[in-house]
């Protein structure tokens, strides 16, 4: 009997804790989204085009964000976080830093590609970044 409690409590809490990942939502809104294969090719390519060494990135994705306000009836605009991890022209990693970019995904024909700048973190303190670059990246729980 207890087992069969338990059992239903953790499933009950399993059913209850995806429903408020799948609900999540960045400061501006925006509903977080699941990050397809496709979008990561694109951020790749669209992350590794700023890089001294694109061949050394390191990348790690955190959160995508469909975002109402860019998205149009012919297009899907996902803003995506992470970090990456690159080396510079000395040929040493730098560490982690924070990214942010912007894809475009064509409603007709599902083709995806990197759009706009992307933006990484310099020498500045987190919060700096966010503030200024990455508020899309901070949801609201």
């Amino acid at each position: 009997m207890q087992a069969a409690l338990l059992s239903a409590l953790t499933i009950m809490a399993i059913l209850v804790g995806t429903s408020a990942a799948n609900s999540k939502e960045n400061v501006n809104g925006d509903l977080m989204v699941k990050l397809t294969k496709t979008i990561e090719s694109a951020v790749g390519s669209g992350v590794k085009a700023t890089l001294k060494d694109p061949g050394s990135a390191q990348l790690r994705y955190s959160t995508a964000f469909k975002s109402k306000e860019l998205s149009s009836a012919d297009m899907t605009i996902t803003i995506v976080c992470g970090t990456v991890n690159a080396k510079n022209s000395f040929g040493g990693y730098v560490g982690e830093r924070m990214f942010k970019a912007t894809v475009a995904t064509l409603k007709d024909t599902g083709k995806t590609f990197a759009i706009g700048p992307v933006s990484i973190q310099g020498n500045e303190p987190s919060e700096k970044f966010l503030r200024y670059h990455g508020r899309e990246c901070v949801w609201r729980d």
